[in-house]
């Protein structure tokens, strides 16, 4: 295993030294080395950027747009890191695996709802429905949360006029319609404590350093869950490679 010596991202390649050896044998020493993958895992870096904004919200910065950072880039990483996880297992070695059918099963299906453009949260099911023999249960945790968190950063990716009021003579302003997004956040204890009869928008009440950390700690959980549930082999190791870059201090 190698680390990037030049950055602080998750820069590694993959080691088959189990399979090969580096170089000419002693035997053959014309023998050329076989060719191997390597990878550059950018999940990690992409987390980072996450973590990095929730430690700012954290510090007594201004909270909303290091929030809303952190919330993006939480599920952009874990998208990262299941799309890197599918093309590792697409490309592994029958010899290097203890359960290659699953191994291999995973990468093909998450390959086809790539292609698909199925969702983020079908290929996370489907990792833990091949590796472990049952889906997440989409009530509990962490799957809830990582729904919760997915709906928010497609909220604010997907961005549709959401605040609307009401202007009358007895009552004043008024939001006319609920907010979908901010009734699944307001359990999590993440939100503002602007009074509810207080006209801000949903922007102002989801941009809290409790909604950047927690929006990390959905992340960090769900991708913990990914790199546990593999059959050993080279593959689970390199998952468990990815994990290091989700660490949170």
């Amino acid at each position: 295993m190698m680390n990037c010596g030049s950055c602080s991202s998750t820069c590694r390649t993959a080691s088959f030294s189990r399979a090969f050896r580096w170089g000419p044998s002693v035997e053959s020493p014309s023998a050329k080395v076989p060719s191997m993958p390597a990878y550059l895992f950018n999940s990690g870096v992409l987390f980072n950027v996450a973590k990095q904004a929730a430690n700012s919200a954290g510090a007594g910065n201004p909270a909303r747009q290091t929030a809303l950072i952190a919330t993006i880039f939480s599920v952009v990483s874990m998208e990262s890191f299941i799309n890197e996880a599918i093309e590792l297992a697409s490309e592994s070695r029958a010899d290097m695996e203890s359960d290659p059918g699953r191994v291999a099963a995973f990468g093909e299906m998450g390959r086809q709802i790539e292609e698909s453009h199925g969702s983020l949260e079908l290929k996370y099911q489907v990792a833990k429905w091949v590796f472990s023999g049952s889906p997440f249960e989409k009530a509990a945790n962490p799957f809830q949360d990582f729904a919760t968190l997915i709906a928010t950063r497609n909220a604010l990716i997907h961005f549709k006029l959401l605040d609307k009021y009401e202007i009358t003579p007895d009552e004043g302003v008024k939001l006319t319609t609920p907010i979908p997004i901010l009734d699944r956040l307001r359990s999590r204890g993440v939100l503002s404590d602007f009074p509810e009869h207080v006209n801000v928008s949903w922007l102002e009440r989801i941009g809290t350093s409790a909604m950047a950390s927690w929006s990390c700690n959905v992340a960090k959980a769900m991708v913990t869950v990914m790199a546990a549930i593999p059959p050993d082999g080279l593959f689970k190791t390199n998952m468990r490679l990815l994990l290091r870059g989700f660490e949170i201090e």
